[in-house]
């Protein structure tokens, strides 16, 4: 029988017939195996594909939110150091962190500080912290970003110890100026 692409339905039945009674089996088991290789098979590792590339995109989704909720967004200090070393009572009790993101590393005051010196037409009128920043934001340099750093800690740490003093110094011999003068 000719294949000439099943122009009837009886076309169809004539590929069976056309095959010899004792091989009839043969090409039912054969199709069968073709169906169930190709169709469940096939599909299946399609489908594990699809649900895998979506078990992916939801783990980062839910890193992310992770990172959100629990690192600070200009330092990346992780939550638990500030919770744990700082509790402001002046504050309603605000825990550390709260306290750290909504007061010491604002991420809009951030932006805002970036647009405003943006907006500043005469890069002249920039003072000296602002035409620093500018020089590194034009060059794609974020340095200027306390990362991995909170003043508040090092504080508690006793790192800025030395340069407190000093600028009290400072302070104390401005002072005495004024008062003599």
């Amino acid at each position: 029988a000719k294949l000439d692409g099943y122009l009837e339905i009886r076309d169809c039945a004539d590929v069976f017939t056309a095959w010899p009674q004792a091989k009839i089996f043969i090409r039912m088991v054969y199709t069968f195996m073709f169906f169930v290789m190709v169709s469940a098979i096939g599909l299946e590792i399609v489908f594990g594909v699809i649900v895998d590339s979506f078990k992916a995109l939801r783990e980062d989704k839910e890193a992310t939110e992770q990172d959100i909720r629990y690192k600070c967004f200009i330092c990346g200090i992780n939550r638990d150091v500030f919770d744990s070393k700082l509790i402001d009572a002046s504050v309603g009790g605000k825990k550390g962190f709260e306290k750290h993101t909504a007061d010491d590393h604002n991420m809009w005051v951030y932006m805002y500080f970036l647009i405003h010196i943006r907006e500043i037409e005469d890069k002249t009128e920039l003072n000296g912290v602002e035409s620093y920043v500018y020089e590194k934001e034009t060059t794609n340099d974020v340095t200027f970003f306390p990362i991995a750093r909170s003043m508040r800690l090092d504080l508690m740490r006793g790192i800025l110890d030395p340069i407190a003093e000093a600028v009290r110094q400072k302070e104390e011999r401005v002072k005495g100026l004024e008062e003599t003068s």
